[in-house]
């Protein structure tokens, strides 16, 4: 709040969230294409490790809304390449180092074991020659309290929350 209060006093634009979550909230009219680049350029790209990167997106609208969304999600981010960031073929560079991937690869086996839906698994990515390869993570059915959907894990790790209507997911991001 000071840093917030402190730049705004004098015309500085500031984003201040502190750990808040980036949510896409996806309503059951937007643009497929809109969609699926814009949630895999900002989930996935520079390995979902800078502060703006949305990590979680809220489908709104009937199950078959929501299962659609999903599957243009699921869609593009299989087709993604893993891969060093001077390759210009590369769409999800390496994690910072080997011991951060492992700690993204708990985290995703940790929401497995929790029965979440392991959708689309970085994990069967190479590693790399570093070893800090990790590919699009996409995780179904994830619980509004579960630390996927609440911890900024800083990784290629989208979650997926659920919502009835706008209302239900503007709560949701809200409380983030």
């Amino acid at each position: 709040r000071y840093v917030a209060t402190r730049a705004t006093e004098h015309g500085k634009r500031v984003q201040a969230l502190g750990g808040a979550k980036n949510a896409f909230v996806i309503l059951p009219d937007a643009d497929p294409e809109t969609v699926a680049g814009g949630v895999t350029g900002s989930a996935f790209g520079a390995a979902g490790q800078r502060c703006m990167a949305g990590s979680v997106a809220v489908l709104v609208g009937t199950r078959e809304e929501q299962d659609r969304a999903l599957a243009m999600i699921v869609e593009a981010a299989r087709t993604l390449r893993t891969g060093p960031g001077t390759d210009p073929r590369t769409d999800i560079c390496p994690v910072i180092s080997p011991a951060s991937r492992d700690r993204l690869v708990a985290e995703i086996a940790a929401a497995e074991r929790d029965g979440l839906s392991v959708v689309v698994d970085g994990r069967t990515a190479d590693a790399g020659a570093g070893g800090a390869n990790l590919g699009a993570t996409v995780i179904d059915g994830v619980p509004r309290d579960h630390r996927i959907a609440i911890e900024e894990l800083f990784g290629p790790i989208l979650a997926v929350v659920r919502a009835a209507n706008l209302e239900d997911a503007l709560e949701f991001t809200n409380a983030s």
